[in-house]
This record gives structure tokens, C-alpha cells and sequence, in this order.
């Protein structure tokens, strides 16, 4: 056998590379089997949560599709990240059409590998993949207003998902890290007591006796407030102003949102806010909202900065709240956005109040 013949031999006697794998099964939040691509590149994001969940990884760049709310929310990862409303919408989205996924047809014009989507049922989820012929993911960020299990599931899943697990951890642990952070130093204080949070928005912005008995910021610096005492059923309750007067807040926690609404309500009915002490000895702070298209972490988290240098001054001596906001949204988003997010909800520098 000449050389030219052995070199053939020998090579056809070589084993043959086995082929990569070009796509992986996973579980979704709904305990659902999907496989999904080994890279994918093209992600379409709907529902509330989903594209956060996204931003929150540093994967916006990956994005090829977005809900048409998207184009007009004023958050946090929106700020951080004004090319996502130049995007294609692939659906109306917003709080009218949670739990229908996006608009199939235009979906697919975006050419996507992978859909994130938050708020379908398994029937729904199902029926939209075999619309696509593309992997549907369901990912949640739990329950309004508060920190549970599935968001940090989520972060994981996508985290491998996207090849992202060491950032995936690296969120969860921060968020963790500053509520341990604001607990410590909210626990070397003494408690609160007479404080409302009022002008809290539900469907649509409100007045100054929409409050609700789950405020996350104050949560998070295990403090306690006036409309916990409320009884009825889910988070939103309305307060008249005999119980406001009754109660006589010795400060309150005003939601940006609901600023126009206040000062109508301040001209319209003087006679309250003159009776109220906090707002006659100007013990009005102003927040940002925080519960915009599901919850806003990074403005929560923000939100117990600004309460704790303004409340709680003995465990947050010399805090810049401006500071730690910044630093709590970089963290998050790779952009500190909390004067882009005062000066669209014009909240006075600090949280100072009206």
C-alpha cells in the first residue's frame, strides 16, 4: 500500500466526532419539559417581569422583541436602557392583556430562537408554542409587591439558559445582601410608629387614601405602618379622611405617582391635609413607585434607602440615600438611573417630601 493509500486508511479508521448538541431540556416555572437552544441569540420578552428578569441578567443585548407597553413604561431597566423601546413590539402587553402572551404573527417576524414569557398558564403557554414552532419559557417574579422563590428561580433558570449562572447567583445574592443590610441597620433604631403610606397606585394613579398593608421598602426594614391594621381582602385598601384624622400619621410616605392627584385633592378638600399634622410640619416623604408592570426591585430596595435616612436616623447616620440608590441600581441594571427616575416622577432630591 502506498503512502497516499495508508494516509486514507488510517483516516477512515478514525472515529467520527459526535455531533454537538444543538438544543437542552429544561423545566419552567410551570414544571413544564422544554427544549430550548444550546445559545440562543434571539429572545422575545412578554409579560410583567420577563423583560426585568432579562435586564436584571445583562441580557437586553439578546432581545429582538418587545411588548408595545415597553415603548411607553417610565422603569427603571427602561431608563437604564432606552434602545429597547426602539425595538419591534411584538404585542400590546400591559396590565389589560396579562395572560395572553404576545401577538403570534408578530412574533414571529422577529425571528426569535426563544420566547420569555411571564403570567401563561400551561394550556396557554403549550398553545402559543406549537403557534411559534419556537421554545415558550414561563418565568415569574411572584407575588406583586414582594421577594419570593420564583423570582430567584427564574434568574437561575435563565441564567442557564443563557449561559449566565455566575450572574444569575450574583443577583440573588445582592438582593439578599441589602436586605440583610437595611434590616441591620434599621434594627439599631428605634421602631417606627404612626407612619402611612398613601397615594399607592391601583389600576390607575390615586389619591392620597389609596395605601395598601403590604409595603415592600418598609418590609424589607422590618417596619411597621398604619394601614396594617386594615382588614379586608388582598393588599389594597382605600382610607377615609376621619380614619387618616383619627389616625393622625405622625408621617407619610407618599407615592411619587400620585402627586397631581394630591395637590387636585389638597385644593378640592383643604380641610383634610390642614388637619393632618404631617403634612403642617412637613413630614411628607416622597417615594418612588415601585409596583410598575410587576415589581420593581431596584426602586424597593431604593425606597427603604430614602425612608431610612429620613426615619430612621440613628442606624443611618451619614447615608447619601441618592448614593445607595445609584449603587443599588448599577448593581442591577449596569446603570445608575435614580435621578432619571426622580425627575420623571419629580420626587424632590433626598425623598424630601411636599
Amino acid at each position: 500500500m502506498g503512502w497516499i493509500g495508508l494516509c486514507v486508511f488510517l483516516l477512515a479508521c478514525q472515529p467520527a466526532e459526535a455531533p454537538q448538541a444543538t438544543s437542552r431540556t429544561v423545566t419552567d416555572l410551570l414544571g413544564r419539559k422544554v427544549e430550548v437552544p444550546v445559545h440562543p441569540e434571539r429572545l422575545v420578552a412578554s409579560g410583567p417581569g420577563a423583560l426585568r428578569i432579562l435586564a436584571y441578567l445583562g441580557a437586553t443585548g439578546k432581545v429582538v422583541g418587545v411588548e408595545g407597553v415597553e415603548h411607553k413604561l417610565k422603569t427603571p431597566y427602561n431608563l437604564a436602557h432606552p434602545e429597547l423601546r426602539e425595538l419591534p413590539v411584538i404585542g400590546a402587553g400591559g396590565p389589560a392583556h396579562i395572560g395572553e402572551g404576545p401577538d403570534p404573527e408578530a412574533t414571529l417576524v422577529t425571528h426569535p430562537d426563544l420566547a420569555v414569557v411571564a403570567h401563561l398558564d400551561i394550556a396557554a403557554a403549550e398553545a402559543l408554542q406549537a403557534r411559534l414552532g419556537v421554545p415558550v419559557l414561563v418565568v415569574s417574579q411572584g407575588n406583586l409587591g414582594q421577594v419570593d422563590e420564583r423570582l430567584h428561580h427564574s434568574l437561575a433558570l435563565l441564567g442557564e439558559v443563557l449561559d449566565l449562572p455566575e450572574r444569575a447567583a450574583a443577583v440573588t445574592q445582592l438582593v439578599e445582601a441589602e436586605r440583610d443590610t437595611l434590616a441591620a441597620r434599621a434594627a439599631s433604631s428605634p421602631p417606627l410608629e404612626g407612619v402611612y403610606v398613601g397615594g399607592v397606585a391601583f389600576k390607575g394613579f390615586q389619591g392620597l387614601g389609596s395605601t395598601t398593608v403590604s409595603y415592600l421598602p418598609l418590609e424589607v426594614l422590618g417596619q411597621p405602618h398604619l394601614s396594617q391594621q386594615l382588614t379586608g381582602q388582598g393588599p389594597y385598601r382605600t382610607v377615609d379622611p376621619e380614619q387618616l384624622l383619627a389616625w393622625q400619621p405622625r408621617a407619610v410616605l407618599l407615592d411619587a405617582s400620585a402627586r397631581e392627584v394630591v395637590e387636585a385633592e389638597r385644593l378640592a378638600h383643604p380641610g383634610v391635609y390642614e388637619g393632618l399634622d404631617a403634612f403642617k410640619g412637613g413630614r411628607v416623604y416622597t417615594v418612588l413607585p415601585y409596583n410598575t408592570y410587576s415589581t420593581n426591585l431596584g426602586t424597593a430596595l431604593a425606597d427603604a434607602w430614602v425612608i431610612g435616612a429620613a426615619l430612621l436616623p440613628e442606624g443611618f447616620a451619614g447615608v447619601d440615600p441618592a448614593v445607595e440608590a445609584d449603587r443599588v441600581y448599577e448593581q442591577l441594571l449596569g446603570v445608575p438611573v435614580y435621578s432619571k427616575l426622580q425627575a420623571v416622577y419629580l420626587a424632590p432630591a433626598g425623598g424630601a417630601g411636599l
